[in-house]
């Protein structure tokens, strides 16, 4: 298994070696995230909304059961490769033990879960039995997945192993599905098979990939320092569950799954926030780690995290502009309610997408992670106490609205935190965000205002708004510097995308 070191950089390096990540990790994401986006508009017209809604429940209870059998472990055995990496030996025995730990816990976790609460829980849900036992499954092998080969690809910076690893799982993943759903007629739980089967293949090539040599050479203590460093951030993960899924269990509960499909269609529409957001974060991740023993990356870390701020809420007005429309124009009627939804979910989104720069610095250069689950905890019982009260009144749409609260909630306390436990705390150039928010204020009025009512009219001007806005963030300095790092990574990028 290669452990390429840590070497020294400019200031221009290291913002080609982020960029050059973030493009790789947002067509990773792209693929990986956006299949069911994807799976949306071609089965649209095949499956319910009921159905949708269905499968929208499964997805969120699998997420819970993957945070839980996650252990936290993804952080943890990222920040530990990068700081044993010019340590062969001691690289090889914490991935034998940690690594062999995340393969074997969250699959055997998942199998007995699925034998033993699916029945109990698909009957209180309303959904198929079949279809949720395969949800657990999935969620079990997804997790061994993502915690080994893919985290450790990251941790590595192998870019083209990643982004060839993601578009093969993809690619077969949104085969199977149509194959399972569209021709075979197997419905929810033919979604469910081709997640699993899916996730199996993600396994199983990574770890070809990988090429770590297997064995018994292990050290406990490693173990016990990954646990130690990533449970306190299982409750922390899990109250993000709360924010991002509990929300469709609530109002199947309260009003049904045919309001729930709709919904679940506004979520996969307002994924791109989040895919360029954990894109960028992800990116970033190799210098906040080496942020720890370096403090020249302080004074990286502020550019990149302005940028990333700028470029976060330009994302976020795309899709709350441009998904409205787009909706009426490429679902079906049935689906229309997902417009007045989609502009609050990309608000949330975008809250998300700001929480992840302290978070980052927290888990990666302070790795002080005891107590962030206390804010985290906090703003999911916020969002669900305002589903609670709210949905069975008002439906769907005030889930939508709680969802920006929650999220508001969360970058808000994670931020302040940071501020308390990182030394020095990460910076913000403040007068680029401004120019850029004020920006992006303006853009959203204008498209609010002169936007026809047509859907295709209303895609097309939105548009040319957008692409104005754009021009502007580069013209006026925001994104200036970004646009010119882009074009200097392109061609290290083109070259096998590898720093």
């Amino acid at each position: 298994m290669r452990v390429p070191p840590v070497a020294a950089e400019t200031a221009t390096e290291t913002s080609g070696r982020v960029i050059r990540g973030s493009m790789t990790y947002a067509a990773g994401a792209v693929l990986q995230r956006a299949a069911p986006l994807l799976l949306l508009l071609l089965l649209a017209y095949i499956l319910t909304p009921s159905e949708f809604g269905q499968i929208g429940l499964i997805i969120a209870i699998a997420a819970a059961l993957g945070t839980l059998l996650s252990f936290g472990l993804e952080t943890a055995i990222f920040r530990g490769y990068r700081e044993e990496s010019s340590n062969t030996e001691t690289v090889r025995v914490l991935v034998n033990t940690v690594g062999g730990f995340a393969l074997l816990a969250p699959i055997a976790g998942a199998a007995g879960i699925a034998v033993i609460a699916a029945p109990t829980l698909a009957s209180v849900f309303d959904v198929p039995a079949d279809a949720l036992k395969l949800g657990c499954i999935a969620a079990g092998v997804n997790v061994a997945a993502t915690l080994v080969p893919l985290t450790l690809m990251r941790a590595q910076e192998r870019l083209r192993d990643y982004l060839k690893l993601t578009s093969i799982q993809v690619a077969v993943t949104v085969g199977i599905t149509i194959l399972f759903v569209a021709v075979m007629g197997w419905g929810v739980t033919g979604w469910m098979l081709a997640s699993a089967l899916g996730g199996l293949l993600l396994l199983i090539r990574g770890l070809a990939i990988l090429h770590h040599r297997w064995n018994f050479e292990i050290d406990l203590q490693h173990l016990r320092r990954a646990l130690r460093f990533g449970l306190p951030l299982v409750p922390h993960a899990f109250a993000q569950w709360g924010l991002a899924a509990s929300d469709r269990a609530i109002i199947v509960a309260s009003v049904g799954s045919l309001q729930a499909g709709p919904y679940y269609a506004a979520y996969q529409l307002t994924l791109p926030v989040t895919l360029v957001s954990i894109a960028l974060a992800q990116g970033s991740q190799p210098v906040f780690a080496d942020a720890r023993t370096s403090h020249r990356r302080h004074n990286d870390i502020t550019r990149i995290a302005t940028s990333q701020a700028v470029l976060v809420m330009l994302a976020a007005s795309v899709v709350a502009l441009v998904g409205p429309p787009a909706t009426l124009l490429l679902l079906p009627a049935g689906y229309a309610p997902a417009a007045d939804y989609i502009p609050w979910l990309a608000l949330g989104a975008c809250f998300f997408g700001l929480y992840l720069m302290p978070m980052n610095a927290i888990a990666l250069t302070a790795g002080r992670t005891g107590h962030v689950w206390v804010i985290t905890v906090f703003a999911a019982m916020a969002n669900i106490a305002l589903n609670l009260a709210l949905v069975p009144q008002i439906g769907a749409y005030a889930a939508a609205v709680n969802t920006a609260i929650g999220y508001a909630i969360l970058g808000v306390g994670v931020w302040a935190y940071m501020r308390r436990v990182c030394r020095p705390p990460i910076r913000y150039e403040p007068r680029p965000i401004a120019i850029g928010a004020v920006l992006i204020g303006m853009a959203c009025i204008a498209a609010t205002w002169f936007s026809p009512s047509d859907p295709l009219t209303g895609v097309v001007v939105r548009t040319a708004i957008l692409v104005v806005l754009t021009a502007s963030l580069v013209a006026l300095g925001p994104l200036s510097r970004e646009a010119r790092s882009v074009l200097g990574a392109i061609r290290p990028a083109s070259n096998g995308l590898s720093p």
